[in-house]
C-alpha cells in the first residue's frame, strides 16, 4: 500500500516506526534525535521506512527537508499495517535531543467485529440469572477502537415495559451506566476496545422472563480518524465503519442471561410423625414434621399448623447443622405439636408463606395443606383421649381365692391398659381381648381380666383400679386413674371370707290376744337375720317343715353387702312361717 502524510518539517529529520496496534503519542517509545536521524533497526523493534527504502538499504536519514518549506514527506511501500508513529527531530540540536512523535494509521476499510459480549449478574451470587434484587452487566470487546456501542433489550415484564420504566421517577429508576474499560487510551480519544455497560437492581421486572433478549450496535471505529490527536487518516476519502449488530453472546462465555421474576413455587410436601409410624397417625402433644419442597431455594417460609404460628427456629432445612445452614434451600420442614382435644380423623392442616428466591422475587400467597398433595399418606389427627365407659365384675361376691372377671370397654381401641386388683398389678396373661371388641392390630375397645383373688384378702369391696395412662392408637393418654366401677349397673364384688351370723331371731303369732302365744291353729311367724346375704335356711317347728321366704329390708347390709342379684336365692333376712297343731308340745308341757 502506498500513502502520502503531508507536514511542514523545517530542516528536520525523520522516521516512521510500524506498530502492532493504534498507539497514543504519549505511548509510543521515546527517541532521540540522534536515533531518528540515523535510524538501525536495532534502535527501532519494528519496521522502519524512509523515502521507500527498508531498513536494509537505509544508512541515513531521509534527505533533509528545507527549512520552512512545504515539501511533502512521502512513505511509501507499507505493509498491510495499519499503525504507525512518525518521529521528527530538528536537523541541529543536541544528538540527545527528544524527537517528537505524532502516531497515526492509514486508512482502514475493514469494519470494527466484536470479539466478546459477556453477560453476568450482579449481588447475586455472580450467577447468569438476574431477578428484581439483582444487576445485570454487559461487557464488551471490539476487534479495535470503537465508539461507545447502544446495547437495547426486548422489553415487557411483570412490571411493565419500556415505556413504564422511562416513566419512573430518577430517585427509583434503576441506574444504567456505561464505561471505557481497557485503560488504553486517553479520555478524549472518544473510543475503546472494552466497553461495560453496568445496571443497577430493579431492571428484570421490565423485561420477559427467560434468556435475556438484546441487540448491541451503535458503534464506529476511528477510521478516517487519528488516535489520540493525531491528523485525518491518509486517505482523506475514507469513512468511518460500522460497528455490526449482534444479537448473541460471543466468546468463550455464551451461556444466556436468564430473567427471572418468577418466585419459588411449592412442588411437594411430605407429612410425618416424630418419632415415625406408618401410616402417620398423630395424638395430643405429638409431633408432626411438615416437609415443603419447592422448584427454586427460598427462604424461610413462614408456617403454622392448626392454626398457631410455627417458630422460625422450628423451621429448619433438612439436614442442615450448624454449620451448614445456609439462608436458601429448596426445602424446608416445619415442627408442629398438635394440639390435644381434636376428635378423631382431624386433618393436619397447616399454611406456608413468604416465599423469595436468592434473585428478590417475593410470594406473599399463602400456602395451604390443599394446594399440593401430600406425597404418600397424609398424617391424620385424633387428640382425645380415651375414656373408659365401663367398668364391672362377673359376681357381686367373691370368697379369697376365688376367680373375678373385671370387664373393661372404652370410648375407642387402646393399647393393653395397665390394671391393678387387690392393690396388685395384673399380669399380662391376664388379659385377653372381649369378644365383641373392635380391634386394630393389638389395639381393642373392650378388655377382659381374669384373676385370682388373693387366699388372704380382707373381707370388703375389692380393689381394684383402671390407668393412668391408657394409652389410644394416636398415642393421646388418659391420665385418670379408675378406682370405682363404671358404667350402668355395674359394680365390684364384695370379698367375703367370714361365715355369716344371725345377729336376729325372732318369733310372733298370729294370735288374737297375745302374739307371743300359740294355740293350735294360729300361724307362727320367725324371723332370722344375718349379718350378711345368706341363702334359705332349713326351719323345722314342733316337728313341722316352716315355709321360708326372704325378706329384704333397707340398711340392713351390715357389712356393706348390696341388693342381692338373685334375691330369691340370697337375702340378709329370712322369714319362716307355720301353723301350729296339736302334734306341738309346748314348752310347760301343756296341751293348748
Amino acid at each position: 500500500s502506498t500513502a502520502q502524510h503531508a507536514c511542514v518539517l523545517p530542516s528536520a529529520c525523520w522516521a516512521v516506526l510500524e506498530m502492532a496496534e493504534a498507539t497514543n503519542a504519549a505511548d509510543a517509545p521515546a527517541r532521540t534525535k540522534a536515533q531518528t536521524c540515523a535510524p538501525t533497526s536495532s534502535l527501532f523493534t519494528g519496521d522502519l521506512w524512509c523515502n521507500g527504502m527498508t531498513p536494509a538499504a537505509q544508512t541515513h536519514a531521509c534527505a533533509a527537508v528545507a527549512p520552512n518549506s512545504n515539501e511533502a514527506v512521502v512513505v511509501s511501500g507499507l505493509t498491510s499495517a495499519s499503525h504507525y508513529c512518525l518521529y521528527a527531530a530538528p536537523a541541529t540540536g543536541a544528538d540527545a535531543d527528544a524527537a517528537s512523535v505524532v502516531c497515526f494509521s492509514t486508512a482502514d476499510d475493514t469494519p470494527p467485529t466484536f470479539t466478546v459480549v459477556r453477560g453476568t449478574s450482579r449481588r447475586c451470587n455472580g450467577t447468569k440469572i438476574v431477578g428484581p434484587k439483582c444487576g445485570l452487566v454487559v461487557g464488551v470487546v471490539a476487534s479495535e477502537c470503537v465508539t461507545q456501542p447502544t446495547v437495547t433489550f426486548t422489553w415487557g415484564g411483570p412490571d411493565g415495559n419500556q415505556a413504564t420504566f422511562d416513566a419512573l421517577p430518577a430517585s427509583t429508576k434503576p441506574a444504567m451506566e456505561v464505561f471505557p474499560t481497557s485503560g488504553r487510551f486517553a479520555a478524549d480519544a472518544n473510543c475503546d476496545t472494552h466497553w461495560t455497560f453496568t445496571y443497577a437492581p430493579g431492571l428484570a421486572p421490565y423485561l420477559p422472563s427467560g434468556a435475556l433478549a438484546f441487540s448491541l450496535g451503535g458503534c464506529k471505529d476511528m477510521a478516517p480518524f487519528g488516535v489520540g490527536g493525531a491528523p485525518a487518516s491518509l486517505s482523506a476519502t475514507q469513512a468511518a465503519n460500522d460497528c455490526p449488530t449482534e444479537t448473541t453472546w460471543i466468546g468463550a462465555d455464551v451461556a444466556d442471561v436468564v430473567i427471572d421474576n418468577t418466585p419459588p413455587l411449592p412442588t411437594a410436601v411430605t407429612t410425618v410423625r416424630d418419632p415415625a409410624n406408618s401410616p402417620c397417625e398423630l395424638g395430643g402433644g405429638d409431633t408432626a414434621v411438615i416437609t415443603v419442597t419447592f422448584d427454586e431455594t427460598t427462604t424461610r417460609p413462614t408456617f403454622t399448623c392448626m392454626g398457631a404460628a410455627v417458630l422460625p427456629e422450628k423451621v429448619t432445612a433438612p439436614g442442615a447443622t450448624a454449620l451448614t445452614t445456609s439462608r436458601y434451600s429448596t426445602s424446608w420442614a416445619a415442627r408442629c405439636v398438635v394440639p390435644k382435644g381434636l376428635p378423631a380423623n382431624t386433618p393436619l392442616e397447616y399454611t406456608y408463606t413468604h416465599l423469595e428466591d436468592m434473585y428478590g422475587n417475593v410470594d406473599d400467597t399463602v400456602y395451604d395443606e390443599s394446594y399440593v398433595n401430600v406425597t404418600g399418606t397424609a398424617c391424620v389427627i385424633e387428640s382425645t383421649i380415651p375414656v373408659l365407659t365401663l367398668a364391672d365384675f362377673d359376681r357381686p361376691v367373691r370368697r379369697p381365692g376365688q376367680t373375678v372377671v373385671l370387664s373393661l370397654e372404652f370410648s375407642e381401641v387402646v393399647k393393653q391398659p395397665p390394671v391393678s386388683i387387690g392393690g396388685a398389678a395384673v399380669a399380662d396373661a391376664a388379659f385377653a381381648v372381649a369378644a365383641n371388641a373392635t380391634i386394630d392390630g393389638a389395639l381393642a375397645d373392650a378388655w377382659t381380666v381374669t384373676t385370682t383373688v388373693d387366699a388372704d384378702a380382707l373381707d370388703g369391696p375389692l380393689a381394684f383400679s383402671v390407668g393412668p395412662d391408657v394409652e389410644d392408637k394416636y398415642g393421646n393418654k388418659n391420665p385418670r386413674t379408675y378406682a370405682r366401677p363404671v358404667g350402668p349397673s355395674s359394680d365390684r364384688p364384695l370379698i367375703d371370707g367370714t361365715p355369716p351370723v344371725l345377729r336376729l331371731v325372732s318369733f310372733v303369732s298370729d294370735n288374737a290376744f297375745d302374739d307371743k302365744l300359740a294355740v293350735p291353729g294360729d300361724v307362727l311367724r320367725l324371723t332370722f337375720e344375718s349379718n350378711e346375704l345368706v341363702s334359705a335356711p332349713t326351719v323345722t317347728v314342733g316337728a313341722a317343715t316352716a315355709t321360708v321366704s326372704p325378706t329384704h329390708r333397707a340398711g340392713v347390709a351390715a357389712r356393706g353387702f348390696g341388693h342381692p342379684a338373685a334375691p330369691a336365692t340370697y337375702a340378709a333376712t329370712w322369714v319362716a312361717e307355720v301353723t301350729v297343731t296339736d302334734a306341738f308340745t309346748p314348752a310347760s308341757g301343756d296341751i293348748g
